[in-house]
């Protein structure tokens, strides 16, 4: 378990048409320092292995009417690398890498 989380979220929304607005998001999620303890049965003592301290932030910018909302986004915008998980044996398992893309949604 990490020491501490944080998360924190910015919406900005103003019209720019008749009829559509533009929005704005950003969010930020802070993950604290965690220890993994790797049980190695024929190694004997567990092997705590430290993550340090890991920052993301997504974002999502687009244009919404009543009907339609049209969004680009972006997941680990700053493509912040880390592992999301350590195992028996030593293994890593690396964390998702920046992703992004676009969305359209009709609203009935």
């Amino acid at each position: 378990m990490p020491d501490y989380t944080f998360n924190a979220g910015l919406q900005y929304q103003r019209p720019v048409w008749t009829g559509w607005d533009v929005l704005i998001r950003a969010d930020y999620s802070l993950t604290g320092p965690t220890t993994f303890v790797i049980p190695v049965p024929a190694a004997g003592e567990p092997v705590p292995q430290e993550r340090n301290p890991v920052g993301l932030v997504d974002l999502r910018a687009g244009f919404q009417s009543e009907a339609w909302t049209f969004t680009a986004w972006a997941k680990n915008l700053f493509n912040k690398k880390y592992n999301t998980e350590y195992s028996t044996g030593g293994f890593i398992f690396k964390a998702e890498e920046r992703t992004w893309g676009i969305q359209a949604t009709k609203h009935f």
